[in-house]
């Protein structure tokens, strides 16, 4: 895990993970967009290993879908901090997509050279 979590300091991704009750892993990752400041909390269950931990990130930013994103953002737009322009909701959408792909690649980068 000490690979995964040089990756993130690096990005300046806030992490936690610990041991469930149950003998599974719960890991947190957040970042904030640049755009409009989202915060784009993850949460993962994984095994406690370190490949675990990269293909469920992979498997959230792969599915993260911004259109589905957008439409939840539009109808609350000039409120609670969201912008009030759908190009802005769009474009800080699709930062948080390239965010979780580019964080995703960095990790399967990094317990490849392990």
């Amino acid at each position: 895990m000490k690979r995964i979590e040089e990756v993130l300091n690096n990005e300046n991704v806030r992490y936690d993970y610990h041991e469930n009750e149950d003998g599974t892993y719960y890991g947190l990752v957040e970042f904030w967009t640049d755009t409009a400041g989202q915060d784009i909390p993850t949460e993962i269950e994984f095994d406690g290993t370190a490949e675990d931990f990269v293909k469920k990130f992979c498997e959230v930013a792969e599915g993260y879908d911004v259109d589905d994103e957008v439409e939840v953002f539009v109808p609350m737009r000039g409120e609670r901090g969201i912008p009030c322009r759908v190009m802005d909701i769009v474009k800080d959408c699709q930062e948080a997509k390239d965010t979780l792909m580019k964080i995703a690649g960095k990790l399967q980068k990094a317990i490849k050279s392990n």
